[in-house]
């Protein structure tokens, strides 16, 4: 189905847990720590009143693939629309690229 549309990645959100997952078309390849779609789903969250803005809270990612992290997510609550998103959470450096 995300195929039809041209999707490489889908982000999948458990709203019980808030604890998403990230992995390719055919569920080969799982990303980590997404904090775009993290940002995303906040908006979502806060839009559908499943969160509080003005309220920090967090979404939990890559336990599957055995680096369980957390991300707080603050969204500021002086406007109407959830817009301004803040977000921290761990990283780490798992590689040094240079370009050439």
């Amino acid at each position: 189905m995300l195929e039809k549309i041209g999707a490489k990645f889908i982000y999948v959100l458990d709203l019980k847990n808030f604890e998403g997952r990230t992995t390719d078309n055919l569920l080969q390849v799982e990303d980590i720590a997404i904090g775009s779609a993290a940002r995303s789903v906040a908006a979502y969250l806060c839009k559908h009143q499943f969160v509080s803005a003005g309220h920090a809270f967090q979404i939990k990612q890559e336990r599957f693939v055995r680096r369980p992290r957390e991300m707080t997510i603050f969204i500021d609550d002086h406007s109407d629309e959830p817009s301004q998103i803040s977000m921290k959470g761990q990283v780490c450096k798992i590689a040094n690229i240079h370009f050439v």
